[in-house]
Protein backbone atom coordinates (compact mmCIF):
# COMPACT_ATOMS: atom_id res chain seq x y z
CA UNK A 1 0.00 0.00 0.00
CA UNK A 2 1.54 2.90 -0.95
CA UNK A 3 2.11 6.52 0.95
CA UNK A 4 -1.36 8.72 1.27
CA UNK A 5 -0.17 12.01 0.55
CA UNK A 6 -1.99 15.21 1.81
CA UNK A 7 -3.47 15.58 -1.76
CA UNK A 8 -4.04 12.10 -2.24
CA UNK A 9 -6.28 12.71 1.27
CA UNK A 10 -7.93 15.80 -0.45
CA UNK A 11 -8.78 13.74 -3.57
CA UNK A 12 -9.98 10.56 -1.41
CA UNK A 13 -12.35 13.27 0.10
CA UNK A 14 -13.43 14.36 -3.27
CA UNK A 15 -17.27 14.11 -2.58
CA UNK A 16 -17.50 15.50 0.67
CA UNK A 17 -14.33 18.72 -0.87
CA UNK A 18 -16.53 19.51 -4.32
CA UNK A 19 -19.93 20.13 -2.04
CA UNK A 20 -18.23 22.32 0.64
CA UNK A 21 -16.47 24.65 -2.60
CA UNK A 22 -19.75 24.71 -4.38
CA UNK A 23 -21.99 25.32 -0.86
CA UNK A 24 -19.18 28.74 -1.02
CA UNK A 25 -16.31 27.59 1.08
CA UNK A 26 -13.23 28.91 -0.15
CA UNK A 27 -10.38 27.38 -1.56
CA UNK A 28 -7.89 28.76 0.90
CA UNK A 29 -10.04 27.40 3.64
CA UNK A 30 -9.89 23.90 1.71
CA UNK A 31 -6.13 24.27 1.00
CA UNK A 32 -5.74 25.00 4.48
CA UNK A 33 -6.85 22.25 6.10
CA UNK A 34 -5.34 19.52 3.50
CA UNK A 35 -2.50 21.43 3.80
CA UNK A 36 -2.06 22.59 0.11
CA UNK A 37 -2.40 25.23 -1.46
CA UNK A 38 -5.48 27.56 -2.91
CA UNK A 39 -4.15 27.35 -6.21
CA UNK A 40 -3.67 23.32 -6.42
CA UNK A 41 -7.39 23.73 -4.70
CA UNK A 42 -8.85 25.25 -7.44
CA UNK A 43 -6.56 23.62 -10.46
CA UNK A 44 -7.96 20.24 -8.69
CA UNK A 45 -11.79 21.89 -8.74
CA UNK A 46 -11.08 22.36 -12.79
CA UNK A 47 -9.75 19.29 -13.33
CA UNK A 48 -13.30 17.79 -11.75
CA UNK A 49 -15.35 19.74 -13.46
CA UNK A 50 -16.38 21.67 -10.88
CA UNK A 51 -17.66 25.40 -11.34
CA UNK A 52 -19.50 27.98 -9.46
CA UNK A 53 -19.44 31.46 -10.09
CA UNK A 54 -19.23 33.48 -7.16
CA UNK A 55 -19.07 36.65 -8.56
CA UNK A 56 -22.36 37.43 -7.41
CA UNK A 57 -22.46 35.85 -4.52
CA UNK A 58 -19.26 38.21 -3.52
CA UNK A 59 -20.60 41.45 -5.27
CA UNK A 60 -23.64 40.91 -3.06
CA UNK A 61 -21.77 40.51 0.31
CA UNK A 62 -19.20 43.72 -0.82
CA UNK A 63 -22.45 46.04 -1.91
CA UNK A 64 -23.74 44.95 2.22
CA UNK A 65 -20.98 46.23 4.08
CA UNK A 66 -20.02 49.07 1.41
CA UNK A 67 -22.39 51.94 1.85
CA UNK A 68 -22.37 55.51 1.34
CA UNK A 69 -22.80 55.91 5.52
CA UNK A 70 -20.17 53.33 6.13
CA UNK A 71 -17.32 54.54 3.99
CA UNK A 72 -18.53 58.83 5.53
CA UNK A 73 -18.05 57.17 8.97
CA UNK A 74 -14.88 55.46 7.89
CA UNK A 75 -13.76 58.70 6.32
CA UNK A 76 -14.85 60.50 9.35
CA UNK A 77 -12.13 58.88 11.93
CA UNK A 78 -9.38 59.84 9.33
CA UNK A 79 -8.88 57.08 7.55
CA UNK A 80 -7.16 56.73 4.11
CA UNK A 81 -8.34 54.81 1.51
CA UNK A 82 -6.02 51.65 2.10
CA UNK A 83 -7.31 51.48 5.84
CA UNK A 84 -10.81 52.03 4.81
CA UNK A 85 -10.14 48.69 2.38
CA UNK A 86 -8.73 47.07 5.55
CA UNK A 87 -11.33 47.58 7.62
CA UNK A 88 -14.22 45.87 4.96
CA UNK A 89 -12.04 43.93 3.30
CA UNK A 90 -11.70 44.95 0.28
CA UNK A 91 -9.30 46.45 -2.21
CA UNK A 92 -8.60 50.43 -2.51
CA UNK A 93 -9.95 50.16 -6.25
CA UNK A 94 -13.51 49.00 -4.59
CA UNK A 95 -12.72 52.29 -2.36
CA UNK A 96 -12.63 54.55 -4.81
CA UNK A 97 -15.39 52.73 -7.31
CA UNK A 98 -17.97 53.07 -4.29
CA UNK A 99 -16.83 56.09 -3.42
CA UNK A 100 -17.59 57.61 -7.16
CA UNK A 101 -20.61 56.06 -7.38
CA UNK A 102 -21.97 57.58 -3.97
CA UNK A 103 -20.29 60.95 -5.77
CA UNK A 104 -18.45 61.02 -1.99
CA UNK A 105 -15.19 61.87 -3.29
CA UNK A 106 -15.38 65.64 -2.91
CA UNK A 107 -16.09 64.54 0.78
CA UNK A 108 -13.42 62.49 1.07
CA UNK A 109 -10.94 65.36 -0.21
CA UNK A 110 -13.08 67.92 2.12
CA UNK A 111 -12.30 65.70 5.29
CA UNK A 112 -8.84 64.68 4.57
CA UNK A 113 -8.05 68.12 4.25
CA UNK A 114 -9.57 68.85 7.63
CA UNK A 115 -7.70 66.21 9.42
CA UNK A 116 -4.52 67.02 8.02
CA UNK A 117 -4.11 64.20 6.31
CA UNK A 118 -2.76 64.19 2.62
CA UNK A 119 -1.42 60.69 2.04
CA UNK A 120 -3.97 59.58 -1.09
CA UNK A 121 -5.29 63.22 -1.55
CA UNK A 122 -3.05 63.46 -4.94
CA UNK A 123 -4.71 59.94 -6.19
CA UNK A 124 -7.76 61.66 -5.66
CA UNK A 125 -6.89 64.13 -8.58
CA UNK A 126 -5.38 61.86 -10.52
CA UNK A 127 -8.40 59.25 -10.70
CA UNK A 128 -10.79 62.02 -11.49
Amino acid sequence: MGKVTVSGRFQADRASVIRRYRAGESAEKLGDEYGITARWVRYLMREWGVERDLRGEHLKRVREKVTAEVLMKLLDRGLNYTQIGRELGVSVGTVNYYLRKFDLLGYAEEVRGEKGGDDYGWWLKAMR
